[in-house]
C-alpha cells in the first residue's frame, strides 16, 4: 500500500473527526442529552459506531507507518491533527453558507450538518483505503 495514500486517507478521515467534535457550550450539551440533536438512537449509534472506527482507522494506520516505516510518522500524525483542526474550520464555514436554512430551523441544526458532513469524511475515507487494497 502506498505511505502517500494512507496519509491523505487517514487525514480525511482526521477532518471528518475534528468536524464531529463539538465546539462551544451547547453543542458539549448536546452531547450530555443526545436526544436533543438526533432522535432516532439508530442513527445515534451508526454516528457513534463511525466515529469510533475512524478513530480506530487512524490510531491503527499511524501505528502502522510508525512501526514499520519510520518513527517520525507519529510526529507527522501530531502536527496533522493540528491542521486538520484548521480544515475543519475552513470547512464549515460553506457549511454554514449552504445549509443555512437547516440550522435556522432547528437548535442544534449546525451540529447535524458538522456530524453529518464529518461522518461522510470518516466513510469515504475508508472506502477509498479499502478500495486501493
Amino acid at each position: 500500500m502506498d505511505i502517500s495514500l494512507i496519509l491523505l486517507t487517514t487525514f480525511f478521515a482526521l477532518v471528518g473527526l475534528q468536524l464531529c467534535v463539538p465546539d462551544g457550550e451547547s453543542e458539549k450539551m448536546a452531547d450530555k442529552l443526545p436526544h436533543f440533536w438526533c432522535e432516532n438512537p439508530w442513527l445515534r449509534m451508526g454516528y457513534g459506531l463511525m466515529q469510533l472506527i475512524g478513530v480506530v482507522f487512524v490510531l491503527g494506520m499511524a501505528l502502522f507507518l510508525t512501526f514499520t516505516e519510520n518513527w517520525w510518522y507519529m510526529l507527522v500524525y501530531l502536527c496533522g491533527v493540528i491542521v486538520a483542526k484548521f480544515v475543519a474550520l475552513l470547512i464549515q464555514v460553506p457549511i454554514g453558507l449552504l445549509c443555512g436554512n437547516m440550522i435556522e430551523q432547528h437548535m442544534y441544526g449546525g451540529l447535524r450538518i458538522k456530524r453529518l458532513v464529518g461522518t461522510i469524511l470518516i466513510i469515504s475515507s475508508l472506502v477509498m483505503c479499502l478500495i486501493s487494497l
